[in-house]
């Protein structure tokens, strides 16, 4: 699939529909976004972790938490550190 997307003057990209339904986005979604190459993938964060399940443990402090908790509460931590110095 080829699409074409549209760079908005505040750097944000607008992602074409077909795009969009294909990852099965929502509103708030997060992306996996890796520079290779000249080249830019993007993948879904929440179906990345899903395809990683068993193959890592989940820490005890995160079971039950949704994906968008266990990131608030990684940047929590990491920016209470970062600027604990």
């Amino acid at each position: 699939m080829t699409f074409i997307a549209s760079v908005t003057s505040k750097r944000q990209l607008t992602l074409p529909v077909g795009i969009y339904d294909f990852l099965g986005l929502k509103p708030g979604s997060k992306l996996v976004i890796k520079l290779e190459g000249n080249s830019i993938r993007m993948e879904s964060a929440e179906k990345l972790l899903h395809s990683l399940r068993g193959s890592i443990v989940l820490p005890k402090k995160y079971s039950g938490k949704s994906t968008e908790e266990i990131i608030t509460d990684a940047k929590t931590h990491y920016f209470k550190e970062k600027y604990a110095k």
